[in-house]
């Protein structure tokens, strides 16, 4: 409650400023030292004692001001809710874990969690946007578009989310800042980028995801995520947890409620990559929403693929990787339409389309070639008997620099994040 913040801020200022003046009343009439010192400039350097002087009071009257909207904003949005959170570790991984029984109390307790990591997503997509060739105001009036398609559930998560940061960070978060978090990918490479008559400044993102169908009828499945070094400083892997649902691991970046890399407890695993196109997606429902529809309700890796591609629509250009415990399925997905391979023995995808007619569509067509036809060497040498193990295809994605790229610079993506069916982890770990 933003207005609550603001009338608590207000009342805690009159109450300090008011303390003051009492304290001045019973005080000052018998010492004139400390805060009963008046202000009078005599002898040398005048002017400069002057300005010190009004800077000191400039710099009193802002911490009053900010100490008390720190104050107010932490009581302003306590909230009785269910369920909680816990930092939990798995091989020397750490992740959020959560817990409620409602969609805003799951929202809040994540919003307490990483409200530093919301905190600073939000500093980072205005610096992000300017560098895209666009800015914050741009992102929030096409994320908008998107409110109608997400169901009431997750409008009620993100309005939690804000409500936590905004508790534990004790700075505002408001709803639109959660919901620009949830669909910039959306709007930025769905919407604002394919739009622009140049895309020569584009950033060019790394992921590569493998796939493979052993001999056992297994499958082996994973993926590197490489983003700026920026958003190395706003991602976790959160587990969590509704009544009468599956528990579902999903990566994160700053407030979104999933990223296409993830899991639920049935074995059913996701992983994704961007493609850059200047195919302009349609204004339909987020592909969160999907993820977690998918996780939260499939068990198969064919029903999953229905739920996230919707009509064969999607709301931004990229290719997926699902699989089940017996079933892979690889999708590359234009705006307007996606191809389908079920079972392939092995398969790499990267940040381009192995469609000959679809690569009109990319914006660099030699991008990712070279990266893609190295991971495919790698995969086939790994795979001569039949079967790539969960230890080979570690050992391929900590392939370096091609496949695991090393920090570059502030612009230049690197891998962040990787993930497979049992192992995870974040910024090079």
């Amino acid at each position: 409650m933003l207005w609550l913040s603001i009338l608590l801020t207000i009342l805690i200022i009159f109450t300090i400023v008011f303390l003051i003046f009492l304290y001045r009343k019973k005080k000052c009439a018998e010492s004139e030292i400390g805060i009963c010192t008046k202000l009078k400039f005599k002898g040398k350097h005048i002017r400069l004692k002057r300005f010190f002087a009004i800077l000191l009071i400039i710099l009193i009257g802002a911490w009053i001001f900010l100490g008390s909207g720190y104050i107010a904003n932490h009581i302003a949005y306590i909230r009785p809710v269910s369920g909680y959170w816990e930092w939990q570790e798995s091989n020397g991984q750490k992740y959020l874990y959560v817990e409620a029984d409602n969609s805003y109390d799951l929202g809040y307790h994540t919003g307490v969690a990483m409200a530093s990591d919301i905190v600073k997503m939000k500093l980072v997509l205005n610096g992000f946007a300017l560098f895209m060739g666009s800015n914050i105001w741009e992102i929030e009036q096409v994320s908008s578009q998107y409110i109608k398609y997400i169901p009431e559930c997750y409008i009620q998560e993100l309005q939690g989310m804000a409500d936590g940061a905004s508790f534990s960070s004790r700075t505002w978060i408001s709803f639109t800042d959660t919901l620009v978090q949830a669909v910039f990918i959306e709007a930025m490479y769905g919407v604002i980028l394919p739009r622009q008559e140049y895309l020569s400044r584009l950033h060019e993102l790394g992921c590569t995801d493998f796939g493979a169908v052993n001999n056992n009828g297994s499958i082996t499945i994973g993926q590197t995520w490489d983003f700026s070094i920026l958003f190395s400083w706003t991602h976790q892997f959160v587990l969590h947890k509704l009544p009468g649902k599956p528990l579902v691991f999903t990566y994160r970046m700053g407030a979104c409620p999933a990223l296409p890399l993830g899991k639920n407890e049935y074995g059913l695993t996701l992983v994704m990559n961007l493609v850059m196109t200047n195919a302009i997606a349609p204004i339909m429902t987020p592909t969160f929403v999907h993820i977690r529809e998918g996780l939260e309700n499939n068990v198969t890796a064919e029903d999953l693929c229905k739920t996230l591609l919707p009509d064969n629509k999607s709301s931004y250009s990229h290719n997926f990787l699902m699989a089940d415990n017996d079933t892979l399925i690889a999708v590359q997905c234009l705006p307007e339409n996606a191809t389908k391979k079920v079972n392939p023995p092995i398969i790499v995808q990267s940040n381009t389309y192995s469609d000959l007619y679809w690569q009109q569509y990319l914006v660099h067509p030699e991008y990712s070639k070279q990266r893609q036809q190295y991971a495919e060497i790698q995969i086939s040498s790994n795979y001569t008997d039949g079967d790539l193990t969960e230890q080979e295809l570690l050992t391929i994605m900590g392939d370096s620099p091609i496949i695991c790229r090393p920090y570059q610079g502030l612009t230049e993506s690197f891998t962040i994040a990787f993930m497979t069916k049992t192992h995870f982890g974040i910024n090079g770990k």
